[in-house]
């Protein structure tokens, strides 16, 4: 047990960087850079930023699963932790937009932020879809810790044609969805904990993997961008393997998180702290109101932007965001959220003690 417990702490780190990868993809996203529309070194710069999100995404559902698919325990009170956490970010955004920005408001707007979650065109598909991970877990877990080490790695490698090899070979999503894409993650993340602990390859090593297959996946982007600039085929091609289910993005996923969940560097407060509001800066640049007042405000100043000098003012802008994101997630924490923690606690305690009272019923 301590020693996954020294292990999470290298994964703290990884769930800053994976985040901040994923600030990088919204900037690329949404940012409007007019030297990046024609093929050159900027549009390789943006194509780099493009792809950490869907890494991000998938290193977050991989680290998910490591880390609870031995847990017995409804998780009532994370639960009821994330509910109220995107309740305060997507009401205190609807605020903002009726005091500050009424251009931005209008009737479906406001169903939007009132229902973050259940309607299906809401602002956080991730966030969405990891909440009904989070409810299913239990369930899942008792699954995947029943099955043997085999029939698990049958499963995983069945799972891997149906929703890797084919998509990326085939261009088609074959009954693929958003949940049941976070649940083959989630599995492979159990797998690594339950079955793959042996492994002796070095934590370098694997994160060498992780930067090759990316420079690989970066190298054929580039590749179709340049053919794109005489044909419409090549030039729809170049985002292709930027998915999060396509073959190269869950091997630099799989090798980035082995490579740190196998390097050793100790433990420190400062990291967990940040680390601690990672889900919250993606809630809080990535809301409805944030993609529309940021980003656009950074495109504006991106008009005259060229050259070599995208990469520091993109990254200034990036770790910008992330920062003030991360402060504001802090300040909700210790000062929002600890004031009903304790009731948290005991709801989901009540709710866990009658789930098992149900359960003994049966």
């Amino acid at each position: 047990m301590d020693r996954i417990k020294n292990r999470q702490s290298n994964i703290e780190l990884l769930r800053i960087i994976t985040m901040f990868m994923i600030v990088a993809h919204h900037f690329a996203l949404h940012v409007t850079v007019p030297s990046s529309e024609a093929f050159g070194f900027e549009r390789i710069w943006m194509d780099l930023l493009l792809m950490g999100g869907k890494i991000g995404v998938d290193v977050f559902v991989l680290i998910m699963g490591y880390f609870s698919v031995r847990s017995e325990d409804y998780p009532s009170s994370k639960a009821i932790r994330i509910w109220l956490q995107l309740l305060t970010y997507s009401l205190g955004a609807l605020l903002i937009s009726k005091i500050f920005f009424q251009w931005f408001i209008n009737p479906k707007q406001i169903l939007r932020f009132v229902f973050p979650i259940v309607r299906e065109e809401g602002q956080w598909w991730f966030a969405s879809t990891y909440f009904v991970l989070l409810l299913l877990s239990p369930f899942i877990n008792r699954l995947l810790n029943a099955l043997p080490k085999r029939a698990y790695k049958i499963m995983l490698i069945l799972l891997g044609i149906i929703w890797v090899i084919i998509p990326t070979f085939t261009a088609q999503q074959f009954q693929r969805s958003g949940l049941l894409w976070f649940m083959t993650v989630y599995a492979l993340g159990g797998y690594i904990r339950l079955h793959a602990q042996k492994s002796r390859v070095s934590g370098p090593v694997y994160i060498l993997l992780s930067v090759a297959v990316t420079i690989l996946n970066l190298g054929f982007a580039a590749m179709c961008e340049a053919l794109g600039r005489n044909s419409e085929f090549w030039a729809q091609k170049a985002g292709y393997l930027y998915g999060e289910e396509k073959l190269p993005i869950v091997l630099i996923s799989v090798f980035l998180f082995l490579g740190f969940l196998k390097t050793d560097i100790g433990k420190n407060k400062v990291i967990n702290i940040i680390a601690s509001a990672s889900f919250g800066v993606y809630l809080a640049h990535n809301n409805d109101l944030a993609k529309k007042v940021i980003w656009d405000a950074v495109s504006l100043r991106m008009t005259d932007v060229k050259g070599a000098m995208l990469i520091p003012i993109s990254i200034g802008v990036i770790a910008s965001v992330y920062l003030i994101s991360t402060a504001v997630e802090l300040f909700r924490i210790y000062v929002i959220e600890k004031r009903y923690e304790s009731g948290i606690i005991k709801l989901g305690k009540r709710i866990n003690k009658a789930l098992d009272e149900e359960a003994k019923n049966e």
